[in-house]
């Protein structure tokens, strides 16, 4: 069986087993942003429904989150349709990605395009440009600077953070998921990114050297004191919470049919 069959077959199992009505399924991390070997974790996220009587009631802790780990290698996380809209309230980074994401195992076609229309109107640059920010500091005072444990995998995930705030600051739109999509439509030094690249092949190879490289570090510092100094000038969106709320009832409606 394909991996591909394996993640369709679990989803249909979570499906009947939860109850739910799964909207869209779809591969986040490592493999979506195009730098996977063969060893990559499977990070498989997806979003469901419940029938509308489920929404209704008294009861405010019901559970919105289904995870199943299904082996050593898939990660399969879901989000409930009301807490979707809740991160999207949010203009979540993460929720963000994977509604974009290039690698889809299982979407409903309406919703899909509703969802992306919805997350592009809510999208708050301010907001995402922090998160960024955040990993490019996170990886780099966590494990790269100060001959701490370096990796391939933690420069990239920095430096990809980074290009994602270059291109929030000169487009304030959501970055390319794609490595090379955003490789393309931004720029760095070429002695960087010689560097970035070479670390690129070795992950795609599977090679998990620990490296300590004194340009990216530079590099990386330099952007993260760039990048905060520019945060505070990255307006922040205002989103429209009672159309959010509007559109949710919408969509819950339609997709009540498809327990009937």
């Amino acid at each position: 069986m394909s991996i591909t069959s394996e993640i369709k077959n679990t989803l249909n199992r979570l499906e009947a087993s939860k109850k739910v009505k799964i909207l869209y399924a779809c591969e986040a991390g490592s493999r979506a942003f195009g730098f996977a070997s063969r060893q990559s974790d499977y990070d498989v996220r997806f979003i469901y429904a419940h029938n509308l009587d489920w929404y209704l009631g008294i009861e405010d802790n019901k559970e919105d989150v289904i995870e199943a780990l299904v082996n050593d290698t898939m990660d399969i996380v879901g989000w409930d349709l009301k807490k979707t809209f809740f991160l999207l309230s949010k203009s979540n980074p993460r929720l963000m990605e994977y509604l974009f994401s290039p690698i889809v195992y299982q979407r409903n076609t309406v919703f899909l395009n509703e969802i992306q229309e919805i997350a592009t109107s809510c999208y708050s640059p301010q907001a995402n440009m922090y998160h960024y920010l955040n990993i490019a500091t996170d990886n780099y005072e966590k494990y790269l600077c100060e001959n701490k444990k370096a990796s391939s995998k933690k420069y990239i995930h920095a430096i990809r953070a980074i290009l994602c705030c270059q291109w929030i600051t000169t487009n304030h739109t959501m970055p390319p998921i794609s490595i090379d999509a955003l490789l393309a439509d931004t720029s760095l030094p070429s002695t960087v990114k010689d560097r970035f690249l070479t670390l690129l092949e070795k992950k795609k190879r599977g090679r998990k050297d620990d490296i300590l490289d004194e340009v990216l570090n530079t590099y990386i510092k330099e952007q993260i004191n760039v990048f905060d100094f520019l945060l505070e000038t990255i307006l922040s969106s205002t989103i429209d919470k009672e159309k959010l709320n509007s559109k949710f009832i919408f969509l819950l409606k339609i997709f009540d049919k498809l327990f009937t």
